[in-house]
């Protein structure tokens, strides 16, 4: 053990505890309505004596008006600034007068020779600068009992957790922002699998979206009600995927229907990554669920919406094509092949020819039909629009073109 080390577990010393005692005896204990120090039970001091070995905040509440006596640890706890002699000797619904209630109900209890446990009870303490903060506590308070089990007071323990409440506290904070900003992006939420259980945690966007009890999912539920609620044509694949993710410790992600408590389909896409321990195993894997029932849907209609235009094109005797707003054709029908004898026209994403002939044409700012490298010389006398599906039967009583 290193010196710094020896030093966080070195309370005080034997002259320190005697020297700690001789100034409170000397507090008019009278004035209280209580006996010198020197003439206490011996129950009664030797608590007192333990308490002021004790390097955490112990508080000893003497008699039925809790008269406090409380160690340096508690006292600069409570109450930074006051000196011993301030707090100790009083009561303790004088030294902490917001909390009255508290102490009449811990001092009832003991009275009673009961116990008292509080958790992560809040407290407003003096700060360093004079003014009030909250701080939160653990609380234990147990009788004192003499020789013939006769009430002489409460010894409590203090436990200062308010770090521990405050890092709840920032992370329900982030668990919030985390929730916004799901619900922002279009994700349903987030969820949790302890692989050796077999047990899935979920928040509410999840469980409704699979159709399962949100009480379930918050509290664990078979991971297999997970699979169950899946669309039965993906839900092979889907459940080989997710295993060989476990088995291969990799990161997961799919796409894939599921059925929800309303009856509709929705498609979502789940990633996941795995928490591995020390041995390399698996524990847990942690995803979350993305709704992308809009986007499928979406291309759903425009690829239905591409084959009827394509399936009516192709049916007309007429070349139809479409080009872009910089002259970069993007489709022409069967026709276009046909007539050219060139079967891989449309599938070229070639610029149209630009026509220099000035006053012979009047296709300012368009762009012609017919590829550059397939004409010398053109002459016409129609406007011709882009952005725009055209017609080539329309086109062809219009130019006239000179191969090379």
């Amino acid at each position: 053990m290193t010196e710094l080390e020896r030093e966080k577990f070195i309370g005080p010393t034997a002259e320190q505890v005697e020297c700690w005692l001789h100034a409170q005896s000397e507090l008019d204990w009278a004035r209280v309505g209580l006996p010198p120090l020197s003439d206490w039970d011996p129950a009664l001091l030797a608590v007192l004596r333990m308490s002021v070995y004790a390097p955490s905040p112990m508080l000893l509440l003497v008699g039925h008006e809790g008269i406090v006596i409380a160690n340096d640890a508690a006292r600069q706890l409570f109450a930074i600034k006051a000196s011993a002699g301030s707090f100790n000797g009083r009561a303790v619904a004088d030294v902490l007068p917001a909390y009255a209630p508290l102490w009449k109900l811990i001092l009832t209890r003991a009275q009673l020779g009961e116990t008292t446990a509080l958790r992560d009870e809040p407290i407003r303490t003096p700060a360093s600068d004079g003014d009030e903060q909250l701080r939160w506590f653990h609380l234990d308070f147990m009788p004192v009992l003499d020789s013939a089990n006769g009430f002489l007071g409460t010894l409590g323990m203090v436990c200062d957790v308010t770090d521990h409440i405050q890092r709840i506290h920032e992370l329900s904070d982030s668990e919030e922002r985390l929730r916004l900003a799901l619900d922002g992006s279009g994700m349903v939420g987030v969820w949790t699998l302890d692989v050796a259980l077999g047990l899935s945690t979920a928040d509410v966007n999840v469980a409704r979206a699979y159709g399962l009890s949100e009480e379930d999912c918050k509290n664990g539920i078979d991971d297999s009600l997970f699979f169950d609620a899946i669309h039965p044509d993906d839900r092979e694949r889907v459940q080989a995927a997710f295993e060989h993710a476990v088995v291969t410790r990799s990161s997961y992600q799919n796409k894939y229907r599921v059925i929800g408590r309303d009856g509709k389909t929705r498609w979502v896409i789940t990633s996941a990554k795995p928490s591995i321990d020390g041995y390399g195993e698996v524990t847990r894997m942690l995803g979350v669920v993305i709704d992308v029932t809009n986007q499928m849907e979406t291309a759903s209609a425009l690829a239905e919406s591409r084959f009827r235009f394509q399936t009516l094109t192709e049916a007309l005797p007429q070349i139809v094509w479409s080009c872009a707003a910089d002259g970069a054709h993007d489709y022409f029908s069967k026709r276009w092949s046909e007539l050219r004898l060139r079967t891989s026209w449309r599938r070229r994403g070639r610029s149209w020819f630009f026509p220099t002939i000035g006053q012979r044409c009047r296709m300012s700012g368009m762009r012609r039909c017919v590829p550059a490298s397939h004409m010398t010389s053109t002459i016409a006398s129609a406007i011709i629009r882009v952005n725009i599906v055209g017609c080539a039967s329309w086109l062809s009583r219009y130019v006239t073109t000179t191969a090379r």
